[in-house]
């Protein structure tokens, strides 16, 4: 599509909830300079801590079935289904969201791989949330939040509403922290032996 001429490459996000959460991260990482922001709620992005963090009867009719074997057999394939261990090398700025009560510390595990190879990120939690949120004025917040996001960071726009600055600056001030961190401590992919 790029090459036919319809998407302005650097105008590219890409965005998804649960499953494509997980899918979503997946692809990001594994094209790093393909998209300028990105936002996910409630993914699984370290699959094997999902593992420890689900009863073992999802684990096997679930991720064992779909993913070949737990991740005690299948390691590598766990390893390399995790986007948490590839976001070396990416740049996208990226919103998490994560229900208080459903997948808050995979959210967690991800802003942390962000922050530590200095990607600009915001980690939100919804408290009183599960997986799906279920207060309109949660999901109204969350539609809005990711409007800004994305205008912000694809389209270098801003909302002129006062009450909408702090957030803007709080972001300026992020893209300049994670600058920073990515010049004095680089974050480097892991090299095979």
């Amino acid at each position: 599509l790029t090459r036919q001429g319809f998407v302005d490459q650097d105008k590219v996000g890409i965005s998804g909830h649960s499953h494509g959460a997980w899918l979503g991260p997946l692809v990001l990482t594994t094209h790093p300079k393909l998209f300028r922001a990105a936002s996910f709620a409630e993914g699984s992005t370290d699959v094997i801590s999902l593992y420890a963090q689900m009863p073992g009867w999802l684990n096997l009719g679930v991720h064992d079935y779909y993913q070949g074997g737990s991740p005690y057999g299948a390691t590598d394939h766990y390893l390399a289904i995790s986007p948490i261990l590839h976001v070396a090398g990416l740049n996208a700025p990226t919103l998490v969201e994560s229900g208080e009560q459903s997948l808050a510390a995979q959210g967690m595990e991800l802003q942390t791989a962000l922050w530590r190879c200095g990607v600009p990120n915001e980690f939100v939690i919804y408290p009183k949330s599960g997986h799906n949120m279920s207060r309109p004025v949660q999901e109204a917040e969350s539609m809005v939040r990711n409007m800004d996001w994305f205008d912000f960071w694809l389209l270098g726009k801003k909302d002129p509403a006062a009450e909408k600055q702090e957030q803007y600056a709080r972001w300026e001030r992020n893209a300049e922290e994670m600058r920073k961190l990515r010049e004095t401590h680089p974050c480097t992919a892991h090299v095979s032996k």
